[in-house]
């Protein structure tokens, strides 16, 4: 008998996760390409604090992002040509 076996690969998407720790912004990024990111930080009154491209390979990707601002709550908003995410994270020192 034919037995029918999918890839390793089928379902695999990009994954954001983005998380603080001693004020500072960590990006874990997991890219099914090579291609840039978009990375902004706004405060909590939506004014501009952070904005940048960083290039990604394929694989596992890992930032850290040092915003010189005063403890409080961030939005953080990552962006890469499949996915995007938006989330709320504490920077506290």
């Amino acid at each position: 008998n034919i037995i029918s076996v999918g890839s390793c690969n089928d379902g695999v998407k990009e994954n954001i996760n983005v998380f603080s720790s001693n004020g500072h912004v960590n990006l874990l990024v997991y890219s099914l390409s090579n291609q840039l990111v978009h990375v902004t930080i706004y405060d909590i009154t939506g004014r501009l604090i952070y904005k940048d491209d960083l290039t990604v390979v394929q694989g596992n990707n890992s930032f850290i992002i040092n915003p010189t601002v005063a403890n409080g709550i961030y939005m953080v908003e990552v962006e890469t040509n499949l996915t995007s995410l938006t989330k709320r994270v504490p920077l506290l020192e």
